[in-house]
């Protein structure tokens, strides 16, 4: 399995593709900070009495822009895993006497590092860009970093289940030209039912629970709405303890199933 992921990385580091994503994320976390750095109006929430664009209080906004780097998981999967059916990489694999598990299970492995890595640059990134434009803000309180570290990591967790779903229908579809469509859609289906139905009148709300995209903001809101030691909250804004739970539970059930259909969908194809 080490051979495989060693492999597999010294092809991903000559793929153009990694490193156009690379700065595309760079790029997105600048467009976040950038524009409210240089601006005169306060931050409606911070951390900091200062109401400005510094270090501690760009998490804010970052963990609110994390909705949107969820679309940054389907090149990120594409490059891993879209074009091991084209090229013949499984086939190989297979022929080598490899065993599927371990195929299908070294490209979780792999994708899941690579959402670490560009997650955890995402928010570095742009962390170390507002402190060089405005400073640290600090120190930090002890309330920043429970809140920082619990967004992370819950945000980390229903990124790497979203990503997880993408490798479960590349392994499914074996290819990578309809994934990415089909990948998009599930990504944005429960809103789109939740849209569709809510001029019905009917209380639909409870379908965003299970869009991973609207947990991204659920999360962040749950822990900053309720932490900020100058905020302004939004009443329009929340996402109860409830949320939280079952935003927890549902990726973890996600990265289950997901897995274990994988495993039984591509041990049950031919590999051409």
């Amino acid at each position: 399995m080490l051979n495989m992921i060693r492999s597999d990385i010294y092809r991903l580091l000559r793929h153009k593709g990694i490193w156009i994503l690379t700065a595309i994320i760079i790029g997105y976390a600048a467009f976040i900070i950038v524009p409210q750095s240089i601006s005169d109006i306060s931050m409606p929430l911070v951390y900091t009495p200062d109401a400005v664009m510094n270090g501690i209080n760009s998490t804010i906004s970052l963990f609110g822009g994390a909705v949107w780097f969820m679309l940054f998981l389907v090149p990120i999967v594409t490059i891993l895993c879209g074009q091991i059916f084209q090229d013949s990489t499984v086939k190989n694999e297979v022929s080598y006497g490899f065993s599927r598990t371990k195929i299908y299970v070294t490209r979780l492995i792999e994708v899941t590092m690579m959402v670490i890595i560009f997650y955890t640059l995402y928010i570095a990134f742009g962390m170390g860009l507002a402190t060089v434009l405005n400073g640290w803000g600090g120190p930090a309180s002890p309330v920043f970093w429970t809140s920082t570290l619990s967004i992370f990591g819950l945000q980390l967790l229903n990124a790497i289940a979203t990503s997880w779903i993408g490798i479960f229908l590349i392994f499914t579809i074996k290819s990578g030209y309809v994934f990415t469509e089909v990948y998009i859609g599930v990504m944005f289906l429960p809103q789109v039912i939740w849209s569709l139905l809510s001029v019905t009148g009917l209380n639909l709300g409870w379908l965003l629970y299970f869009d991973l995209m609207a947990n991204m903001a659920g999360i962040a809101q749950y822990f900053l709405l309720g932490s900020y030691l100058y905020a302004f909250p939004q009443s329009s804004l929340t996402f109860s303890r409830f949320g939280i739970t079952f935003t927890i539970m549902f990726g973890g059930v996600w990265m289950l199933i997901t897995t274990v259909l994988g495993l039984l969908r591509f041990n049950s194809i031919e590999v051409k």
